[in-house]
């Protein structure tokens, strides 16, 4: 079926191929983590209390002003 030349131009396809495809989940694993580290903060309106969550949605941060305890 593949000889010579077509045999050799196949195997270099498939290389490519698997090359490309290397790259993309090596890519994925580098976004994945970058994207585990994200997190984000919000504060209230009047700033007594802030809050901050991780890339999950989990509370990591919480910071209540002396203001809250009038």
């Amino acid at each position: 079926m593949f000889e010579g030349p077509d045999l050799d131009a196949a195997e270099r396809r498939v290389d490519d191929w698997q090359a490309g495809f290397e790259q993309r989940a090596a890519q994925a694993r580098e976004l994945a983590g970058r994207l585990a580290q994200l997190s984000g903060a919000a504060r209230s309106d009047d700033g007594l209390v802030t809050v901050t969550v991780g890339a999950g949605g989990a509370l990591t941060g919480l910071e209540l002003d002396e203001g809250v305890r009038r």
